[in-house]
């Protein structure tokens, strides 16, 4: 009796993208050196985008509001330590203020936004590539055509990764993922049904077919 359909999907799929497969899955050494690459990237653009236009037309005080925080904090620490020793005294720390705090979280969005929509455009009119991946010759394909991934796919990835890059407890998850699959698929690998391929082994395959 054959095995049932799913069951066959699953070992092709094993299969192809196995180290001595036609399309080898990324070890997770050269996916994390391309996810460095992206994020400076990302990171660079984000400091002039948000530090010499976004931020200071939303918010003109936010890095006047931040120095005097910075000060009223160093005060604050330098005070504590010189009364370490009267543990009956307990003094807040300065609260940010209501702006400030506004500020911080209009930074936090943009930088969602930004690296939600340079994977969703990288992989979705690149190829599958990216900065980083295209310089560690990676690529993201779906596991359902061998392709590009879909649309649809490509944005709840980016999503899924936007979200990990500001959230440790999500990064933790979607590496976790990794112990539980052969194809070394990451969390949002999963979700989106997607896999990330070495391309270097992959041309080598090709050549000696």
């Amino acid at each position: 009796m054959s095995n049932p359909p799913e069951k066959q999907t699953q070992s092709v799929l094993d299969s192809v993208l196995s180290d001595g497969g036609a399309m080898p899955a990324a070890r997770l050494g050269i996916r994390l050196s391309a996810f460095i690459l992206d994020c400076v990237f990302i990171i660079l653009f984000s400091v002039i985008a948000i530090g010499q236009f976004a931020l200071p037309r939303a918010f003109p005080n936010a890095f006047t509001e931040m120095e005097q925080w910075n000060q009223d904090f160093t005060e604050w620490l330098t005070h504590q330590n010189s009364s370490s020793e009267n543990t009956s005294e307990n003094n807040p720390i300065p609260p940010l203020g209501d702006s400030l705090e506004n500020a911080m979280a209009y930074v936090q969005l943009l930088l969602f936004l930004f690296f939600w929509l340079y994977f969703v455009i990288g992989e979705t009119f690149f190829s599958g590539h990216t900065f980083g991946k295209s310089i560690c010759r990676l690529r993201t394909i779906s596991v359902i055509t061998m392709g590009k991934p879909f649309f649809f796919s490509t944005i709840a990835r980016a999503a899924i990764k936007a979200f990990a890059v500001l959230s440790p407890f999500i990064l933790l998850a979607t590496l976790i993922a990794l112990l539980f699959n052969k194809r070394r698929q990451m969390g949002h690998d999963l979700l989106c049904r997607t896999a990330v391929v070495d391309e270097r082994y992959f041309s080598s395959v090709n050549q000696i077919r």
